[in-house]
């Protein structure tokens, strides 16, 4: 029974990266804002950096279909990786994704 729950609540979770990033609100010039990354940020923390990893990849590769190229789905992968290494040392997601994204996520 607590193996089935403990799947059951990742596939959810992964269900909701991929509808964050899938439903997601235009912002300007082609920018859009995308809620995936809280879903996949919270199999992180539960889950560990192996699933977490999956699930930034499962719930990034909707962009493909979306914008029509693969560039997104690296990056997001990147930042979830960055924050699944760094957590380790520093417990605060927030920071480390804002420093991701201002130091890495953006410049691409």
């Amino acid at each position: 029974m607590g193996n089935l729950r403990y799947f059951g609540i990742l596939s959810l979770l992964l269900l909701l990266g991929v509808l964050g990033n899938y439903y997601k609100l235009p912002l300007f010039f082609g920018v859009d804002f995308l809620f995936g990354s809280i879903a996949v940020l919270i199999v992180v923390h539960y889950y560990g950096i192996f699933w977490g990893t999956l699930a930034g990849m499962i719930a990034s590769s909707i962009t493909y279909y979306l914008w029509g190229h693969p560039y997104a789905i690296i990056i997001f992968t990147l930042e979830t990786v960055f924050v699944a290494l760094l957590s380790r040392r520093y417990r605060n997601f927030v920071i480390l994704d804002a420093i991701f994204w201002v130091l890495l996520g953006y410049p691409w």
